[in-house]
């Protein structure tokens, strides 16, 4: 019993080392530092930014100036996220009206590139969408399909995370935005068992040596 014990220990206590906690903003509490900001496209350079409305559970916000209008997520979701390369990042959008096509949809940059990935308009009441942070579906600023190392830049130096909050073109457009993660790969059975068998190793070796 204690050997099983110390086995199950010993690989949880190696898949955390290599999982990454996912980052979240569930509204719950606040606003959580998400801004309604116009900027250019595709470069994304900011034009103007307007403070969303916390509803107690989700955020909304009313289009504000020209540009593309997106809603631009905080800190926490900026930086190195290398660990969540195959991930995903999934949320539910509304939009109050449509010009009913398909536009960028999730949009990031990290080191001068930017990758977007498009998907039909959001429905009036929330509507959930998810996106392997892997290149499949994305394309890049030229309108290219990405690649692997192109996605694996732009994660480790993310400075752009931003959802498109402008689904129509004549009209001033009012979205909802909720739960918002951003997820890390979970590690295929094959990867778990070889944990797991390292990790005895690991032990086994400690013992001997004492």
């Amino acid at each position: 019993m204690m050997f099983a014990r110390t086995f199950s220990a010993l690989t949880f206590g190696c898949l955390g080392a290599i999982a990454s906690a996912n980052i979240t903003s569930d509204f719950q509490d606040v606003a959580d530092g998400w801004m309604g900001v116009n900027v250019s496209f595709p470069g994304l350079e900011v034009l103007n930014t307007v403070s969303p409305t916390w509803t107690g559970n989700s955020i909304t916000v009313t289009e504000s100036g020209s540009g593309l209008f997106v809603l631009a997520a905080p800190t926490k979701f900026l930086g190195n996220q290398s660990s969540y390369l195959g991930g995903t990042v999934s949320f539910q959008l509304a939009s109050a009206t449509s010009d009913g096509v398909s536009y960028p949809n999730l949009l990031l940059r990290g080191n001068g590139r930017i990758l977007y990935h498009e998907t039909p308009a959001p429905n009036s009441s929330l509507t959930f969408y998810e996106f392997s942070l892997a290149p499949s579906g994305w394309k890049n600023e030229l309108g290219q399909v990405a690649t692997q190392s192109e996605m694996a830049n732009v994660l480790s130096n993310l400075d752009v995370f931003a959802i498109n909050a402008d689904w129509t073109t004549g009209g001033t457009d009012e979205v909802e935005l909720d739960n918002v993660v951003m997820a890390a790969p979970v590690p295929e059975p094959a990867t778990l068992i070889s944990l797991g068998v390292g990790a005895f190793m690991l032990r086994r070796r400690r013992r001997q040596r004492s």
